[in-house]
């Protein structure tokens, strides 16, 4: 029983179209993400996004186009499942306009489907099962659908399909298609809609190159078509199929293309290169027709093109990054130095996919999982590391070693509101305060500067405890001499209040009205008043002051706080101190007791308040929170009417003492300004509220020990952070809270395989380059990378033989046989072997076989040499008879392989201790040998032979799978995950040295990727974009029960999954009390689209309540174009259809948060809750 949500949702573009979707005078970009459509407003400052529109189901085809009697156009999606909708834009929001389903019950679907529309609205002509054309006819004044009908077609392996433009008496179709000899044919047919077929006519045509995949309608004099292949470009006229001309181009493939006018083309190859198609007809006369084909520059690999306004052009791809560029009639510089070309990007939107692999890892030991994954293919591959958390958008950095403090100040003139400009930035050094402003710049073209001022009525020469804005346009600086009050307007000294002699401020809390500073166990009270500082009483308490804080809860007046907090060193209590001036000022309301024997350092009173919809206030919380010494955090609620504390919480955020600072972030959705809390640390922290729960978000810095506002006209809602050992300040904006942040590190090749490995602190990556030669061959070559884990840098490189490509990697720490880590002279000498080792699985790929039938794994350590740089050793290699598609290890410190059809355990063991036999002489070749059958190991390799040496030994192996792809494991139980007889169970029993298959799943799956749950419960994802969920059945009494895998979950995720693993995105808290719903597991997913996705074990009850709210959130939230999630959610592929079960559709889920009070109470009705 399962939760299934997306944390990153697609990024991958397969088609955009651009048109006046939103109004007939603006210039709208629709992008298709898949399961998803994005509608974008062109501006004069680049696009706008408007919606982000989820679609129930798999989008296909996607197209805009206007009846004559439609003032704007309209919309037509289909989708995988063949349903359709044709939308409008009205009022803001999408209406459909009509509906319906073009599936048949029988006939075999296309691999891809293909749509296409009549450019005089006459008709929609929809490719989706073999040998046959669906045809949805169209009112062309209207755009009123009308009944489908099927025509039948002789073409069986169609590659692309159009209407042609400028035919006004019927419409007429081109098709491209293979006949049964392979070879390709173009040909058209008229549309009869009376007779519900073709019309007998058209034409024919051969003279078509062989590796033709693209037709290109061109609406040029009597208009005509383009035909694409990988080494020509070719007109045809499309009244008599004749090829007027034919022009050659470098040997390429082009993937996409974008019309700019009747004239011009732009193309687009898989390499990313972009071409401008010129059309030349002078005085509209065929006779004198030509094509001439320049190379403009380079951009993304393209997966479509659109092109906008004044030489604006979307690129999108499903390869790397999507694009918005600009076109130049000259060549302009590049990014590279000494290059030019007449694209210029403007902008790119971060595209995940298609990642092919990833990993988790905690880099830095924060509880914060981060994932590392292979993304991207040829030149666009990359890594990309997501992690979840707040990012600090770095502008600005000012080098100031020794710095202490940070506090920013507005300007008295000033709305002093959290949403205001800051003009000081005050920085503290243990004998010194220095004090910057941004400069006024000169002219527009120039921009703010951080300068350094004076400021008369500030003392420059000590330690700043404390500065802030005060009521009456004053600011207030507190030192360890005393408490001094500045004018505004002058800046001069207004008053200032001094300690006693001998005395010392060691902590101070302040707000607009109030100041609390303490001298050891001495606490003095002190009123701000306009120009005026007043002693209102001191008190001495039983032990010294750690912590002050005077914050303002809701409801108190401004500058007038109720109560106070004082943190105490001796007894670790914090004491809660009345602030009313009186007889009772400063007396003892309550005492919290904290208990151990750590310090508490940081003390707050804080309001969280919830936002609703319309960006106002729902519900307010208050929290007294307490930061200890070494980076613990207590939060408890508090009632400010009785003055009492409950529900005590302690998480651990940190390993440093913490600071607590309240500061505001605007919230995206709402506008609304919400109070959040910065814990600075070590590990520094972001504290905020959702559901009245406290949540903690990570931020993307180490070692912050202050933070301020500072935003300006240069630097809008920013923060200043005083960060590093040696005092830095960094100036930047915030992202938005619990978003993911992705970082990307460029390889210019693609990624296939990585792993982390701990101990040398590295990743090892397994990259595919492709080098294309002049005359347009492509050579491949695969490496093993490695990469160390701050910087992304490359330190070393092992290349694979030719024809050898790396298709698994895992880092292990082997058991029994495994020596101590050692010198990289032992390992050379082969002496000894590291603790920990780098294992790659690889494939001799020939171009003469189908499947591979020999390859290697290969032993590397990572070791440091003798200038302490990480060097890649090959330790020792196996051969083996196919490829290794899938390697892993086994917590017994063994290796688990998964090679063709069998699936092996292996043992690392000294050469020397190996019993010589013929069942190990058989299993287990020399090195030496391999090296002799499969030629050069990728350099100069010494594999250990002498004393000492190890190698890897066959334990256990076992046969029964298609293609073994897939494998995961749990103490002995391996879960395996077939090419196409889906998932069997194993078990290694170490003691025999045997693998027993215990169960088998007897579904038809093709698998895509696996994972065990825990013992029992195994995931799988198919290739029909479907997830589910198998459970051992242990406890049966019937052995042929026992043996079979009982199906518990199905669910259609629409989504291509390549890699389930362990882990989450949210940060743990190791002390934190396990409150709310409680997960059994949790794994990630990533998918072709970019795609990451959580899905979490549920304990029953949680399931039962979660089932029954997704129920009646079906019913009240409908889908665009009338699509039904139910039916969307319904397990598909080609052997069966089965309603979803076993899994909670979270994205609807989470659709509850933003509906409006009177629809939730619809919804929980009925399920026994409230709102």
């Amino acid at each position: 029983m399962s939760f299934v949500c997306t944390a990153q949702k697609g990024t991958a573009v397969h088609s955009s179209v651009v048109g006046n979707f939103t109004a007939r005078d603006e210039i709208n970009l629709i992008i298709s993400k898949i399961t998803r459509i994005e509608i974008h407003l062109l501006t004069k400052d680049g696009l706008q996004p408007l919606h982000d529109v989820p679609i129930y189901g798999r989008i296909s085809f996607i197209k805009l186009f206007r009846p004559s009697n439609e003032k704007k156009d309209l919309l037509f999606i289909s989708t995988e499942h063949n349903k359709f909708c044709v939308l409008e834009y009205e009022k803001g929001e999408l209406r459909t306009r009509s509906n319906g389903d073009i599936s048949d019950r029988i006939g075999r679907l296309t691999d891809v489907p293909l749509g296409t529309i009549d450019p005089d609205n006459r008709a929609v002509a929809l490719h989706l099962y073999q040998g046959w054309l669906k045809i949805i006819p169209m009112n062309p004044q209207t755009g009123q659908l009308s009944d489908a009908f099927n025509i039948r077609m002789e073409e069986m392996e169609i590659r692309d399909i159009k209407f042609l433009p400028n035919c006004n008496t019927r419409p007429t179709i081109v098709v491209l298609y293979r006949d049964i000899n392979e070879a390709p044919i173009l040909k058209t047919y008229e549309l009869s809609f009376a007779d519900k077929d073709f019309d007998k006519g058209g034409w024919s045509s051969t003279d078509v190159e062989n590796s033709a995949s693209m037709i290109i309608p061109v609406n040029i004099k009597s208009s005509g078509l383009l035909i694409i292949t990988d080494n020509t470009i070719s007109f045809f006229n499309k009244n008599y199929g004749t090829n007027l001309k034919t022009i050659a181009m470098n040997e390429t493939v082009i993937r996409s293309y974008g019309v700019v006018d009747s004239k011009r083309i732009l193309l687009g190859d898989h390499f990313g290169a972009l071409y401008m198609l010129i059309l030349i007809c002078e005085n509209d006369n065929l006779l004198n027709f030509d094509m001439k084909l320049e190379r403009l520059g380079e951009t993304t690999c393209s997966s479509c093109i659109s092109y906008l306004d004044n030489g604006f052009v979307f690129i999108g791809s499903t390869y790397g990054d999507p694009q918005l560029i600009k076109l130049h009639s000259e060549p302009v510089e590049t990014s590279n130095p000494g290059e030019k070309s007449f694209v210029e990007v403007i902008e790119s939107y971060t595209n995940l996919g298609p990642v092919v692999d990833f990993t988790v890892v905690d880099l830095e030991k924060q509880g914060q999982g981060q994932i590392v994954t292979c993304t991207g293919t040829f030149k666009d591959g990359s890594l990309r590391i997501v992690r979840n958390g707040v990012g600090i958008n770095e502008q600005a950095i000012i080098d100031l070693p020794g710095s202490k403090g940070i506090w920013s100040l507005k300007a008295a003139n000033n709305d002093q509101g959290p949403a205001a400009f800051d003009k000081y930035l005050v920085v503290s050094f243990i004998r010194e305060t220095r004090v910057f402003t941004m400069s006024t710049p000169a002219s527009e073209e120039e921009s703010e500067e951080v300068v350094e001022v004076k400021l008369a009525g500030f003392d420059s020469e000590r330690q700043t405890i404390y500065c802030g804005n005060v009521l009456h346009q004053q600011f207030i600086q507190i030192t360890d001499e005393g408490v001094r009050l500045i004018n505004g307007d002058s800046l001069e000294l207004s008053d200032m209040w001094k300690m006693e002699e001998g005395g010392k401020i060691t902590v101070a809390g302040c707000n607009e009205g109030q100041v609390l500073v303490s001298s050891k166990g001495n606490l003095y009270y002190i009123s701000i008043q306009k120009g005026k500082l007043q002693l209102i009483k001191n008190k001495t308490l039983e032990h010294e002051i750690s912590c002050i804080d005077v914050s303002t809860l809701g409801g108190d007046r401004e500058g007038k706080a109720s109560v106070g907090a004082v943190g105490l060193w001796t007894d670790m209590s914090v004491r809660v101190l009345d602030l009313n001036e009186g007889g009772s000022c400063l007396d003892e309301k309550l005492k919290v007791e904290l208990g151990g024997d750590i310090i508490p350092r940081s003390v707050l009173f804080v309001t969280f308040e919830e936002v609703n919809s319309e960006g106002g206030v729902a519900s307010t919380q208050d929290y007294l929170m307490v930061a200890m010494g070494d980076g613990a955090l207590y939060h408890f609620m508090y009632n400010k009417e009785a003055c009492t504390v409950a529900d005590k919480k302690k998480v651990s955020l940190a390993t440093q003492p913490i600071v607590l600072k309240p500061f505001y972030l605007k919230d995206t959705t709402t506008g609304a300004l919400v109070k959040n809390v910065f814990a600075s640390s070590d590990r520094p922290t972001v504290v905020y509220s959702r559901s009245r729960k406290l949540h903690y978000s990570n931020i993307n810095l180490k070692n912050v020990y202050g933070m301020c506002t500072f935003s300006s006209q240069s630097f809008s809602n920013a923060l200043a952070l005083g960060t590093g050992e040696e005092g830095s300040v960094v100036i930047g904006s915030i992202d938005e809270i619990q978003k993911l942040h992705i970082r990307t590190v460029p390889l210019k090749e693609m990624p296939r395989r990585l792993t982390y490995q701990e101990s040398s602190r590295t990743f090892v990556v397994l990259t595919l380059n492709i080098e294309v030669k002049i005359d347009g061959e492509e050579v491949e070559t695969h490496f093993v990378r490695v990469f160390e884990d701050e910087n992304f840098d490359v330190v070393d490189s092992f290349e694979l033989d030719k024809f050898e490509q790396g298709c698994s990697v895992t880092s292990i720490r082997f058991g029994e046989g495994g020596a101590k880590s050692s010198s990289l002279e032992d390992l050379r000498s082969g002496e000894s072997a590291a603790d920990e080792f780098i294992i790659v699985g690889t494939a001799y790929v020939l171009p003469d076989e189908e499947e591979p039938i020999k390859g290697r794994i290969l032993v590397f350590s990572v070791t440091k040499d003798a200038e302490s740089k990480q060097k890649l050793y090959l330790v020792s290699e196996k051969a083996v008879k196919g490829a290794v598609y899938n390697i892993s290890p086994l917590s017994c410190g063994k290796l688990l392989a998964c090679v063709n059809s069998r699936v092996f355990v292996f043992s690392w063991k000294d050469m020397d201790s190996i019993e010589t036999s013929s069942t190990t002489t058989s299993t287990s070749n020399s090195s030496s040998a391999m090296g002799a059958s499969f030629g050069s190991s990728g350099g100069d390799v010494n594999i250990p032979t002498g004393e000492g040496a190890s190698m890897l030994v066959q334990e256990a192996v076992h046969s029964g799978q298609t293609i073994a792809l897939y494998a995961a494991s749990r103490g002995d139980f391996i879960a395996v995950g077939d090419l196409m007889r889906s998932i069997s169970l194993l078990n290694y029993k170490a003691s025999e040295r045997q693998l027993e298959e215990i169960a088998r799943d007897f579904q038809p799956n093709w698998m895509t990727c696996v994972e065990m749950i825990d013992d029992d419960n195994i995931l799988g994802a198919e290739n029909s974009f479907n997830l589910f969920s198998v459970r051992r059945n242990a406890e049966n009494t019937s052995d042929e029960e026992r043996g079979r895998l009982e199906t518990v979950g199905e669910y259609h995720l629409g989504e291509f999954v390549n890699r389930f693993k362990h882990g989450s995105l949210v940060m743990k808290l190791p002390d934190a009390d396990n409150e709310g719903m409680k997960f059994k597991a949790t794994v990630l997913f990533a998918a072709v689209s970019g795609a990451i996705g959580v899905i979490a074990a549920l304990e029953d009850s949680d399931f039962e309540f979660f089932w029954n709210l997704q129920k009646n959130l079906e019913r009240v939230i409908k889908g665009v174009g009338g699509l039904d999630h139910a039916e969307w959610r319904k397990f598909v592929n080609e052997r069966k259809v089965a309603a979803a079960r076993g899994f909670i559709d979270g994205d609807l889920v989470e659709m509850f948060l933003d509906l409006p009070a009177e629809k939730m109470a619809e919804v929980v009705e009925g399920i026994g809750c409230g709102v």
